[in-house]
């Protein structure tokens, strides 16, 4: 799965080791925390740090990128409301639904 931290990391051309350097944690723990493997809560100092480098909001660091077609989390957000976009994206393993596949299930 890839995330928006690590499309972040990689847009700014920074490896994780870099990264991990800025926000003062390891390679491997943030490793973990872009492939999702573990929760990264949006409080954190981590998380904080990791949002001011990334310049993005912290609670959307572990947001799976879209797939071709897909709305995104802020747009799930949007539309359904935050609670029921965050059950859905939970539900299907963070992957987003095909508009089209949504549209049949209404």
């Amino acid at each position: 799965m890839r995330t928006a931290m690590g499309q972040g990391r990689r847009d700014r051309g920074l490896t994780q080791t870099e990264l991990a350097a800025r926000v003062r944690c390891t390679q491997s723990r943030l490793s973990v925390y872009e492939g999702g493997r573990r929760y990264l809560l949006p409080s954190s100092r981590v998380a904080t740090e990791l949002a001011r480098e990334l310049l993005m909001p912290a609670r959307a660091l572990q947001d799976p990128v879209p797939e071709q077609g897909s709305p995104t989390p802020e747009e799930m957000r949007r539309a359904l409301g935050a609670d029921v976009a965050e059950r859905l994206m939970e539900l299907y393993g963070g992957r987003r639904l095909p508009v089209a596949e949504m549209e049949q299930q209404r």
